[in-house]
C-alpha cells in the first residue's frame, strides 16, 4: 500500500464533483498503466485510525502550476465520513479492480431525513449510485436529488446483495427503501400530522415601578472623567485568518504604556 497527499476538492476552482476522487496527472499515469483492461479505476483510501472507503477515479487535473504533485482530492462529505480535514497529509490507498467485485443484485437504503418524503427518486439514486460506482454496507453517502431543486441529502445503506460491497456498471439497479420510512414501491407510508404546538398562557401585566431619576447619566468632568468614549476608535486586527476587534487610543496626549509585563497605565 502506497500513499499520497489528500486535499479536499474545495481547492480546486472548477465545478465540483461529488462522488469522485481527482488524481494529479503524475498519480493519473501511474494508475492508468497499473489498470490496463479495467472498466473502470477505484481506490481505497484507508486513514491511520483504521477508517477506510472506496471511491471511483475522475479525471486528473494537472497540478505542476499549483506547486502540488503525487496529490488526490475529495469531496468535503468524504472527507467527514473518514475523519480527516484534507490539508494535504498523507493518506495510504490502494487500486481496486472493480472485475474482483460482485454486481450487485439488490440495495436497500435508509433516508437519513425526510427531505424524500412523497418524492419519487429511484431513477436519480440509480444514477448517482452508477456514478459512485462501488457501494459498502453501512455507508452514508451525500447525494444530489434534482427532483428537490438540487438539494442534496444523505442515504444510509443499510443492506446489500449479493455482498456487502458491490460493483454498479449502469445497469438498472433494483433499489428498495427501508418500510420503516417508505414502502417497498418507494412511496412514502402514511404518517400521522403533527399536533400543534401548545401556546403557554401570558403572565399578568404587571405596572412598571417609577424609574429612577439618575438613569440619566450626569455631566462629566472632563478633568478627572476617564477617556471619553468618543475617542476610542475599533481598528481591525487579523490573526491565522480570524478577524477580530480591538480598540486604540486616538487622543494625542495620552499613550499606553506596558508596565510589570501584565498590563497598562496611562502616561
Amino acid at each position: 500500500m502506497t500513499s499520497a497527499n489528500l486535499y479536499s476538492n474545495e481547492f480546486l476552482s472548477y465545478e465540483k464533483n461529488n462522488y469522485s476522487l481527482i488524481p494529479s496527472n503524475d498519480l493519473w499515469e501511474t494508475w492508468i498503466r497499473q489498470s490496463e483492461g479495467w472498466p473502470r479505476i477505484f481506490v481505497r483510501l484507508t486513514t491511520p485510525f483504521g477508517t477506510s472507503k472506496i471511491i471511483s477515479v475522475g479525471d486528473p487535473i494537472f497540478t505542476e502550476g499549483m506547486g502540488i504533485h503525487n496529490a488526490m482530492f475529495i469531496p468535503l462529505w468524504m472527507l467527514d465520513s473518514l475523519g480527516l480535514t484534507g490539508d494535504g497529509s498523507d493518506c495510504s490507498y490502494e487500486l481496486v479492480n472493480p472485475n474482483s467485485l460482485e454486481k450487485a443484485t439488490k440495495i436497500v437504503v435508509k433516508p437519513v431525513d425526510n427531505l424524500l418524503h412523497g418524492v419519487d427518486v429511484k431513477q436519480e439514486l440509480e444514477f448517482a449510485f452508477s456514478q459512485i460506482g462501488v457501494l459498502c454496507k453501512n455507508d452514508t453517502l451525500l447525494v444530489k436529488i434534482h427532483e428537490l431543486g438540487g438539494e442534496s441529502t444523505f442515504i444510509h445503506i443499510q443492506h446489500l446483495e449479493p455482498s456487502e460491497t458491490v460493483f454498479l456498471d449502469g445497469d438498472t439497479i433494483p433499489i428498495e427503501f427501508e418500510t420503516s420510512v417508505f414502502d417497498a414501491s418507494g412511496s412514502s407510508l402514511p404518517t400521522t400530522g403533527r399536533p400543534p404546538t401548545p401556546v403557554p398562557r401570558q403572565p399578568p401585566m404587571l405596572p412598571l415601578p417609577d424609574l429612577p431619576t439618575i438613569l440619566q447619566p450626569p455631566p462629566r468632568d472632563d478633568q478627572t472623567s476617564m477617556i471619553p468614549s468618543s475617542i476610542l476608535q475599533p481598528t481591525e486586527q487579523t490573526a491565522n485568518s480570524t478577524t477580530s476587534r480591538s480598540f486604540r487610543n486616538t487622543s494625542t496626549s495620552s499613550a499606553f504604556v506596558p508596565f510589570s509585563g501584565k498590563g497598562y497605565s496611562l502616561k
